[in-house]
């Protein structure tokens, strides 16, 4: 897991939010990933998968958005 960093500007928030959401949604194709769930321990992985992305996506979304608005205080 990499460690959070703090944003220096308007336009690196954009940047990361960007490859955040591309790195988890698109390069990733969830519906070839579940047409390979076979049974209920396949699915169970999957969901806790895509619950584990989102938190990060959360998390680095949340780090990024209160230290900009630290820096403008």
């Amino acid at each position: 897991m990499r460690a959070f960093h703090k944003v220096s500007e308007p336009a690196e928030f954009g940047r990361r939010k960007k490859e955040i959401f591309l790195h988890y949604f698109y390069l990733i194709d969830l519906r070839q990933m579940a047409q390979k769930v076979d049974s209920i321990e396949s699915s169970r992985r999957l969901m806790y998968w895509i619950q584990d992305s989102l938190n990060l996506i959360y998390k680095e979304m949340l780090v990024s958005v209160t230290t900009g608005i630290w820096k403008k205080c």
